[in-house]
């Protein structure tokens, strides 16, 4: 999809940021080439929204970054080297710097064999190089309730395994966010798991306006996160519609680097793991979601 210009096309016109995969055989040109193109507005032949032919202006998408997949021959292209190359090529072209690594794919290669489990140490391994390359942005994890993969003409279908790619298990999955820095999380309700492992979090959410505008009509609510509603305070960040900004993002995340700060994040939320603790957790956060939000 990387070489396809229709794509390229397309992806100028998204107001989203846009990853480009290395291709399967490793050359990182491609996705390079993607990303200049992406860049740059485009006027190509599409269908208006009353269905009919029309050329489709674009204004071009700076926001892009790199994702390294493998290679298909020489398997993984997250090391040292890899890295340095590939920030080369951003710097020399004009690109963004930051570099995504797709844990799974190629990079699971090992002497002809691609093993999912290997997600594991792969995400050990780019732990330790983040340190040395801050380009290392983000991870993309395989992921599923049950580990492993299976082939969907085998009936009856296991529940919770992958039918394309090979993944990791919840609970595997669970250890390694464990061992995460900082979370960038865009759900209300994953920021309670998110607060159980202990990680200093930012909530990031944005919707459409009209979406934003009927919910804020019906549901009179102080914060959106399960963190904060549960302890009735401002525990985590909340960046919620123009407050979520490139701005705001930078000032939040430097803040977590303090050390003052995390510790109180760290301590409220012994007060939220003391509050869902016991058999009834989940009526005990149903009942303080309650007592916080009123539904006209």
């Amino acid at each position: 999809t990387v070489e396809s210009q229709l794509h390229r096309q397309l992806a100028s016109g998204l107001s989203m940021a846009i990853g480009f995969k290395n291709r399967t055989d490793g050359n990182k040109i491609i996705a390079i080439n993607g990303m200049l193109s992406c860049k740059e507005p485009h006027s190509f032949l599409g269908i208006d929204i009353n269905g009919c032919a029309s050329i489709i202006n674009t204004n071009g998408n700076k926001n892009t970054c790199i994702v390294l997949r493998g290679d298909c021959i020489n398997g993984n292209n997250f090391n040292t080297s890899n890295i340095v190359e590939t920030k080369l090529l951003l710097e020399k072209n004009n690109l963004n710097k930051g570099i995504i690594i797709d844990t799974s794919h190629d990079n699971t290669l090992f002497n002809g064999k691609k093993n999912f489990k290997q997600q594991i140490d792969n995400c050990k391994y780019i732990s330790n190089e983040w340190k040395i390359n801050q380009n290392i942005i983000g991870l993309m994890i395989e992921s599923n309730i049950n580990e492993g993969k299976q082939n969907i003409d085998n009936k009856p279908l296991k529940k919770g395994v992958s039918i394309t790619d090979g993944c990791i298990n919840i609970k595997d999955t669970y250890n390694i966010l464990n061992n995460s820095s900082i979370a960038l999380v865009t759900s209300g309700t994953a920021t309670l798991e998110t607060a159980f492992f202990k990680v200093p979090q930012i909530v990031c959410y944005k919707s459409s306006w009209f979406s934003y505008l009927i919910a804020k009509s019906f549901i009179k609510v102080k914060y959106i996160s399960l963190v904060n509603l549960i302890l009735n305070k401002m525990c985590i960040k909340e960046l919620i519609q123009n407050d979520l900004n490139t701005i705001n993002l930078s000032k939040e995340l430097i803040k977590l680097k303090n050390v003052n700060y995390t510790e109180s994040i760290y301590n409220d939320y012994l007060k939220l793991l003391k509050k869902c603790s016991g058999i009834d957790v989940s009526k005990n956060i149903a009942k303080s979601m309650l007592k916080t939000i009123e539904i006209f």
